[in-house]
């Protein structure tokens, strides 16, 4: 009898060491935003679909991969239809005034999304490349497109992107990045941090993020946030629950991530553990 016991204390403690093991391989970071459903104009312009999504603030200042005390601050907004993820960022410089044309990518403002389409949490120097569903975009002031990795090169043509100035020293980025060959669909996930490239006088002085400071996912996405797509409105549950709070109620298309399933079996197997060692104790005494 204290063998079977000894037995399933050891299978519970494998259980809870590979529960933490889970999550602490999931993500460096705990940032998660809602998608909504909807088709917005690329135009740089705050539509009233917008007005239906969850806003979150970009604040995370960096103090390691480019040192700096600046007070920009940020907002992004998520939409997503079956071709295309939206964003809707806004930048706020606190009167320091906008610089663009510096001759550089990295030397002008700019908001850059960094992603990986399939959800993928764990990389390392996977965005910059080696991972066909993980990249950078980004769009100056002058019109043009930038970024890295290699769904950014494969699918740049396909790309949406304006970045308007709205003062001085505010301006709004807008961008469409298409699915390609993903199938998008209510409660899936996909991985994303915001990166506010803060520039003054033609030079790149500091680097303001959503997920994670220090800047980091720009190359890996573990230090990404996570993008949870919502039903369409019409598809939602029968009651009053706004679609930006409303749990996703269609998941069949969109398999749970490999940590999800593994707390499920977690889950099932303390279960079991516990009532084995319950049938056990009252057998015993």
């Amino acid at each position: 009898m204290r063998k079977v016991i000894s037995a399933l204390l050891g299978v519970l403690f494998i259980a809870m060491f590979f529960a933490l093991a889970v999550t602490a391989q999931s993500s460096e970071t705990d940032a998660a935003i809602k998608a909504a459903y909807g088709t917005p104009i690329i135009d740089g312009e705050p539509d009233d679909i917008w007005l239906a999504t969850e806003v979150q603030e970009i604040l995370k200042v960096d103090k390691e991969v480019i040192p700096s005390d600046t007070l920009t601050t940020g907002t992004v907004r998520v939409l997503w239809d079956e071709n295309y993820l939206y964003f809707f960022v806004t930048v706020d410089k606190k009167g320091v005034p906008i610089s663009s044309g510096g001759g550089s990518e990295n030397t002008d403002d700019c908001a850059d999304v960094c992603f990986t389409m399939d959800g993928n949490f764990d990389g390392e120097n996977n965005v910059t490349g080696g991972d066909e569903y993980a990249g950078v975009f980004r769009t100056l002031l002058d019109g043009s497109f930038g970024g890295f990795g290699d769904f950014q090169i494969a699918h740049l043509d396909s790309f949406k992107g304006v970045m308007k100035k709205t003062s001085d020293s505010t301006y709004n980025s807008e961008y469409a990045i298409p699915w390609a060959d993903i199938k998008p669909a209510p409660g899936y996930v996909m991985s994303m941090d915001i990166q506010i490239n803060d520039a003054t006088d033609d030079v790149r002085t500091g680097l303001v993020n959503w997920a994670h400071a220090p800047c980091l996912g720009w190359r890996d996405s573990k230090y990404h946030g996570m993008v949870t797509l919502l039903a369409p409105v019409e598809e939602a549950a029968g009651d009053d629950v706004p679609a930006t709070d409303m749990p996703a109620d269609d998941t069949e298309s969109a398999a749970p991530a490999t940590s999800d399933m593994a707390l499920i079996w977690i889950s099932l197997t303390l279960a079991g553990c516990g009532a084995a060692l319950l049938v056990i104790g009252k057998k015993r005494y």
